[in-house]
């Protein structure tokens, strides 16, 4: 790990497992230099997909905080994640992963993103592609689950609405 000091943890994890599991196919790059062609061997991808999903599941937790996680953690591993992870991982697929914006802002509320943004990847090129939300309404008894991609970004993908008791403000401890 410590030759990828110069990468974020999450990137620094993904070319690890990819070098580790497959080094004689695997023409690993810097990935952030986009003037260096780069390429994960398709026997890897299943391996960063899960390191990717672990991100994205993180970055909901942290959102959430521990209040909220307590409330819905387990929903959103059965009910929600089941039905946006196809879509999710399609997108992966298609543009890859170098690195991640999770909820974190220092300046709102117990330095979580107040708003719906929970987490945007960006591809093998630098840009975004994805971006995960949760919408909440008014009385913070509903939310509403969905991501966006680069291909329409007005588009709300998934929408998978969750009722419950009110929410506290997110990443609540």
């Amino acid at each position: 790990m410590e030759e990828y000091d110069e990468y974020s943890k999450e990137f620094a994890l993904i070319l690890a497992f990819a070098d580790i599991a497959n080094s004689q196919t695997s023409t690993i790059s810097h990935l952030s230099d986009p003037s260096i062609q780069s390429e994960i061997s398709p026997a890897i991808w299943p391996i960063v997909w899960a390191v990717v999903t672990a991100i994205i599941k993180a970055a909901v937790k942290k959102k959430m905080g521990k209040k909220i996680q307590q409330q819905l953690g387990d929903r959103f591993e059965r009910e929600v994640w089941p039905q946006i992870e196809p879509g999710i991982k399609t997108q992966y697929e298609r543009y890859g992963y170098t690195r991640n914006k999770g909820p974190e802002l220092p300046s709102a509320p117990n330095g979580i993103n107040q708003g719906e943004q929970i987490i945007s990847l960006f591809g093998q090129d630098g840009t975004e592609y994805l971006r995960l939300d949760v919408f909440t309404s008014q009385s913070r008894n509903h939310t509403r689950w969905h991501y966006h991609t680069k291909d329409d970004w007005p588009d709300h993908k998934g929408n998978i609405d969750l009722y419950h008791n009110s929410l506290p403000k997110w990443g609540s401890e």
